[in-house]
């Protein structure tokens, strides 16, 4: 046993509520050493107050693995217990270790001294996440080029629909456009819709806002946001708007105040100011987003600026009956507005979404105060490398899957939202150099595997761009996009809509054959399970299971044999799900 590489904390990390009569416990041990682990524990008043000796084991599963650790963790039922004592035992082949309150004892701990705690009061700190999140298929959506549905709200100067465009140049896309495709968007199968910034700003991409309280003129009108919230239930899509409250633009009234007023502006306490006059210009004299003059650092810890802006994220629950918020480069703005943002959006709408921003570990963010979900940055790195460059090993795939499973509890990990591209990075296709095969197969990956698929617009059908050219004109010519690829995605969210396994199952993994680059992953929910594999290489390859009978849900194909062995053949670049 290596005892430095074992970690655990009574903390909402490692130990924390389920439901009121069930908790979780957690524990990192180094990969490989130990073949099972169990927590033992009690209930302190009875065994030492009262001399009942209710003493309770239970055995915890191996859930991740990644390139230094295991992660285990399991159920522990709680049932008229009040607080708890425990400690764990750690098993090889050879020998028994007894962990407890940060130490390894060589004795059967019996003393509370000896053992981890939990309060009683942490059984009503479970985490509360909207139930239909993870049911959910985001789309997000660009607003300024994804469709134009009413020409006489265009800017002075636009670029053709489907010209070659930077993030500078206009081509004319509106809420009208997006209206007159939301019948489009029910027939890929989509049940939510994420929209970049949608309110008043001089540029294509609106992060840098004027006003939060007015929809951009050339998007339309409030009313018209209203409209196609209103459309999109109608369809059973949910909407998500984008929060942007770290900075904003030079035309929001109070930073205007303040470059008209300088010092004497009531509202120069709204920004980081480090001296008067000021001047809009890259790397100003006050702080500002990746020191762009342009986008002002608000200072959110301001009690006028976080009423203000909790009152926006109020506004539009309310007025437009949104579904809730994506919180943009939310790691730059302090917790203490997050908790508060969050009582205020709960407080208007309890079943309302907020997810973070954060492109690395987001588990401080997490614990039931701030976040619901978060964009799992991650999972778009591991897919880039193993589906779309071919650079990682199904042993690789797995241990960065894995590296990120071990941050979080399953009930934030199975809710993470799995993005295999965004309006901030390259598109898929791009890294996959035109390649089909490799799209197919990583939507193949996101549709199957647990979390929350989100999609990029015009990703199913094909369009491609560095992070330089990722936001151009949605394909809307059917002779220009690519329809195998659109049929690919209508197929593999219409199976992930159907199937309660896909999106809720539990998961493991079952194969990483690096040789013949296959990884399989089983989903079990309920009783039932779905095995699925996944063959990256670019020949036939052949798995060989020991049961009768397989079904290829995917392709419908069965496979039956008296010997009780099957052989079943995967495609290159193919998957097959099966089930029993």
């Amino acid at each position: 046993m290596t005892p430095e590489a074992v970690f655990h904390r009574n903390h909402p990390d490692y130990f924390y509520t389920v439901t009121p009569e069930t908790m979780r416990c957690r524990i990192r041990v180094k990969r490989g050493e130990c073949s099972r682990i169990s927590v033992n524990y009690r209930d302190i008043y009875k065994n030492y107050f009262h001399g009942i000796k209710d003493i309770r084991l239970s055995e915890l599963m191996r859930v991740a693995t990644d390139q230094y650790f295991d992660y285990y963790e399991g159920l522990v039922p709680v049932q008229e217990m009040s607080a708890l004592a425990y400690f764990f035992i750690l098993e090889n082949s050879t020998d028994t270790y007894y962990y407890g309150n940060y130490h390894f004892h060589d004795h059967i701990p019996a003393d509370t001294m000896e053992m981890f705690e939990v309060p009683i009061f942490t059984r009503n700190e479970g985490i509360d996440i909207p139930a239909w999140a993870r049911d959910a298929v985001v789309y997000e959506i660009f607003p300024e080029r994804f469709a134009d549905g009413d020409p006489s709200l265009h800017p002075a100067k636009i670029m053709p629909w489907d010209a070659k465009v930077d993030y500078r140049q206009f081509i004319g896309g509106n809420i009208a456009g997006i209206l007159g495709k939301l019948d489009y968007l029910e027939e890929l199968g989509i049940n939510t819709v994420y929209f970049t910034p949608l309110f008043e700003s001089d540029t294509t991409h609106k992060y840098n806002t004027f006003d939060y309280f007015k929809v951009d003129p050339h998007f339309g009108t409030n009313e018209d946001l209203i409209k196609l919230v209103h459309e999109a239930h109608r369809r059973g899509i949910r909407v998500i708007l984008d929060a942007v409250f770290n900075h904003c633009g030079v035309e929001f009234f109070a930073f205007k105040d303040v470059l008209e007023k300088g010092a004497d502006s009531r509202y120069k306490d709204w920004f980081e100011i480090k001296k008067f006059p000021l001047e809009v210009k890259n790397f100003p004299d006050y702080r500002s987003y990746g020191f762009w003059g342009m986008m002002p650092k608000l200072a959110a810890w301001n009690e006028e600026v976080r009423e203000y802006f909790y009152k926006v994220g109020r506004y539009w629950i309310e007025t437009a009956d949104i579904d809730g918020w994506r919180l943009d480069v939310a790691p730059e703005i302090d917790r203490r507005f997050w908790r508060g943002f969050r009582d205020t959006v709960k407080k208007a709408k309890p079943d309302a979404l907020i997810v973070g921003e954060v492109w690395h570990n987001a588990s401080m963010w997490l614990e039931g105060d701030q976040f619901d979900t978060n964009m799992n940055y991650p999972f778009l790195g591991a897919v880039t490398g193993f589906f779309a460059q071919g650079k990682t090993l199904p042993s690789q795939l797995d241990i960065q899957l894995g590296h990120v499973r071990g941050w979080y509890r399953p009930e934030i990990y199975d809710n993470l939202w799995n993005l295999i591209d965004s309006h901030d990075t390259a598109r898929l296709m791009y890294h996959c150099e035109g390649d089909i095969r490799r799209m197919k197969a990583a939507v193949f990956f996101q549709m199957t595997y647990t979390g929350v698929p989100m999609i990029l617009y015009g990703d199913e059908t094909g369009m491609d761009g560095s992070a330089e050219f990722c936001r151009a004109g949605m394909v809307w010519d059917t002779k220009k996009r690519n329809n195998e690829l659109l049929d690919h995605y209508k197929k593999a969210i219409f199976l992930r809509n159907k199937h309660d396994i896909l999106r809720r199952g539990d998961i493991r993994t079952i194969i990483t054959d690096d040789e013949h680059r296959i990884y399989g992953y089983r989903r079990e929910y309920e009783g039932r399970r779905l095995d699925i594999y996944i063959n990256n290489s670019d020949e036939i390859q052949t798995i060989s299971l020991d049961k009768p009978f397989a079904r290829d849900i995917w392709s419908g194909r069965e496979f039956n044999s008296a010997a009780g062995k099957l052989e079943i053949p995967i495609s290159p670049k193919e998957g097959v799900i099966l089930s029993d």
